[in-house]
């Protein structure tokens, strides 16, 4: 199955990544096609892209980075989607020895896809990353002014948090320090604007374990989220594991 990438410019002026479903049947207006070779070895620093654009990768194996840390590989048949053409960027740096054959779709300023615009998966995904790597700072602005959370409690219940009260919660919960890994085994867009998401949580700490399910209902708009419900399949143990 072809993979498809999505690099786009948050709301915190950072540059992303979202692995996203291949737009297949969806017209779009291309303004130049082109095809580029780089020998093996090359890599690139920082910059954004310099026009909304497919990238076909047709030969050799890449490893992209954004300044958040987020990470991903192009190898050959993968397509990039790539629209940072603003904020902090990226870097690339190819990992085997086969020269980088791409083909370049440059997509006009009316394409269906947007720069700067991205799709509602893509900001829970965003947002999933960013509380794994506990970033405060680009969760806190994945997060619309008016945000309101409903966490689980211990007794399975929830309690509804601000905006503040959130961010605060995940800066009391140490994330760092907890050897966390957050693996996203599902999204779906249920309606427009309204992402659901199952994820699978890792973390040890102080000789404690946790090994959780959690399903996730966000509603997203102008690429922030404005709530967000949570459910998790343990939650005793999971407060047992991050009071500590």
């Amino acid at each position: 199955m072809t993979r498809c990438f999505h690099l786009f410019t948050g709301s915190d002026g950072a540059s992303h990544v979202a692995e996203i479903d291949l737009p297949v049947g969806t017209v779009e207006t291309a303004r130049r096609v082109h095809v580029e070779v780089t020998a093996p070895g090359a890599a690139r620093d920082w910059h954004t892209a310099p026009t909304l654009q497919y990238v076909v990768t047709l030969t050799g194996t890449l490893e992209f980075t954004t300044r958040g840390g987020e990470q991903f590989e192009l190898r050959p048949g993968d397509v990039l989607l790539a629209a940072d053409t603003t904020g902090t960027g990226h870097r690339w740096r190819m990992i085997d020895d086969q020269p980088w054959t791409r083909m370049y779709v440059e997509l006009s300023p009316d394409a269906v896809a947007a720069p700067g615009a991205p799709d509602a998966r893509a900001t829970v995904v965003a947002f999933v990353d960013a509380f794994q790597r506990a970033d405060l700072a680009s969760l806190e602005a994945l997060l619309a002014d008016d945000f309101v959370g409903h966490v689980t409690t211990a007794d399975g219940g929830t309690r509804d948090v601000d905006r503040a009260g959130y961010v605060d919660s995940v800066r009391a919960m140490d994330v760092g320090s907890a050897h966390l890994r957050v693996d996203v085994t599902n999204t779906v867009e249920i309606a427009p604007g309204r992402v659901l998401v199952m994820v699978e949580v890792h973390a040890a700490r102080a000789g404690a374990t946790l090994h959780n399910f959690s399903g996730q209902l966000a509603t997203v708009a102008d690429g922030r989220i404005t709530s967000l419900w949570m459910v998790d399949a343990l939650p005793a143990e999971s407060d047992r594991f991050w009071s500590t």
